[in-house]
């Protein structure tokens, strides 16, 4: 009769070639011990490696929202921003701490389209105060790729709605309004926050 093997021994050799594999990976790197039991004591690692692992395009940001929209576009910095985001047009958050979440979907998607998809992953868009606060935190972000929030919306005098958004290219920054209607570009990245 053919013995079986334990699963706790299976499990313990994948799980030991996991761990070799990631400590190789460290070392090549100039790393040590004390580097991955980083992984132990920092939550944010922990996530930003599980979401490599399982191949969500979300990366996480941590932020601390403070401050009025004005005063918070003024300490953004921006080469370019719109006059309309001000403190009559956005209602400021309380102070608060959180972390913004990327949503990539590399194709182009309505307003409607992104907040469903969003709202499936029990995310919810993130604020204009969440924005400023990000742009505020990681002003290099931008120049990358768009960066949209849909959780804040102003209605212009026209009746069209506009949420902000953060871009940017190596000659600057800038802060923007976008017409909810008009569609997201595949490129664009949507900031927001697990509810």
């Amino acid at each position: 009769m053919a013995r079986q093997k334990s699963e706790f021994v299976s499990g313990l050799g994948t799980g030991f070639e996991i761990v070799k594999a990631l400590s190789d990976e460290v070392n090549s790197l100039g790393g040590n011990d004390d580097n991955l039991r980083q992984i132990i004591s920092n939550r944010t690692l922990r996530k930003e490696l599980a979401n490599l692992i399982v191949g969500n395009n979300a990366k996480i940001y941590q932020i601390s929202v403070t401050g009025d929209i004005s005063e918070n576009v003024r300490f953004g910095n921006y080469d370019w921003s719109n006059s309309d985001i001000n403190d009559r047009n956005f209602q400021a958050d309380e102070r608060h701490q959180c972390e913004i979440i990327f949503k990539h979907f590399d194709k182009s998607m309505s307003t409607d389209a992104v907040l469903k998809a969003l709202d499936a992953e029990g995310l919810r868009p993130a604020t204009m105060s969440e924005l400023l606060a990000l742009g505020i935190e990681y002003p290099e972000l931008q120049r990358q790729f768009p960066i949209v929030a849909l959780g804040s919306v102003w209605q212009s005098l026209s009746g069209h709605r506009y949420v902000g958004y953060l871009n940017g290219l190596v000659s600057g920054r800038g802060l923007f309004l976008s017409w909810v209607g008009s569609g997201w570009l595949g490129y664009c990245r949507f900031a927001a926050v697990r509810k």
